[in-house]
């Protein structure tokens, strides 16, 4: 059951399960990560609690949403969906600088650790264009903020696709006229997006974006 708390920020985005070996040959297997989860902890760290808005697909469980909400977060966006869609990330950290995420086979037989069975079919996700009118199974849309959610000023949309981040600023501000700060996605960071992205952070406190991020939007532009 999910406990109510009082905040004043809203994290929405995406939630992966991560199997990652780190630098020191250490394995952490279907761990929740991704990009709501990561700014809710670095949130956390000057701020108490938040609510967080994302989407599950249906075989997944969410019992780790309780460890979120004894930090004050408030889970109640976070939803199961019928539908079923890849959540797996695989991570295998070298150093600060070297990060692989393909072929999970080679790297835990490096370490001698036979390849988990979460990992079984795993094929790293592809950069591809974001559709700017059809919602992806991830997708945010209105209907996935809870009420009391409307109350908060302050809104972080992690990197998600660009039907989201289309669609939920200009929902939040006619609500709340509260802040809205986007972080880029892939997805659309692309010269094809160039006349889109003006109107897409138009309103918005900030926008952030990788520098490779940024040089693919601008490729071919002086």
């Amino acid at each position: 059951m999910n406990r109510i708390f009082s905040f004043n920020t809203i994290i929405a985005g995406r939630v992966f399960n991560e199997t990652i070996i780190n630098k020191n040959k250490q394995v952490f297997i279907n761990k929740p990560g991704g990009g709501v989860l990561y700014a809710a902890a670095g949130f956390h760290l000057w701020e108490k609690g938040a609510g967080l808005i994302a989407k599950i697909s249906k075989h997944n469980p969410i019992e780790w949403t309780q460890e979120f909400e004894s930090y004050h977060f408030n889970t109640s966006g976070i939803t199961n969906i019928s539908h079923d869609f890849e959540q797996r990330k695989f991570y295998s950290i070298k150093n600060s600088n070297t990060i692989y995420v393909n072929n999970p086979q080679k790297h835990f037989f490096e370490i001698k650790h036979p390849l988990p069975k979460s990992l079984l079919g795993y094929e790293p996700p592809q950069t591809v264009l974001d559709k700017r009118n059809t919602p992806a199974p991830y997708s945010i849309h209105p209907d996935d903020f809870p009420d009391d959610y409307l109350q908060a000023n302050n809104l972080l949309l992690c990197p998600i696709d660009y039907y989201s981040h289309s669609l939920i600023p200009p929902f939040y501000r006619s609500r709340t006229n509260g802040n809205v700060i986007l972080c880029a996605s892939d997805g659309y960071m692309h010269p094809s997006f160039w006349f889109e992205i003006p109107s897409l952070i138009r309103g918005s406190s900030a926008f952030l974006a990788t520098e490779s991020q940024i040089r693919n939007l601008f490729k071919g532009k002086k």
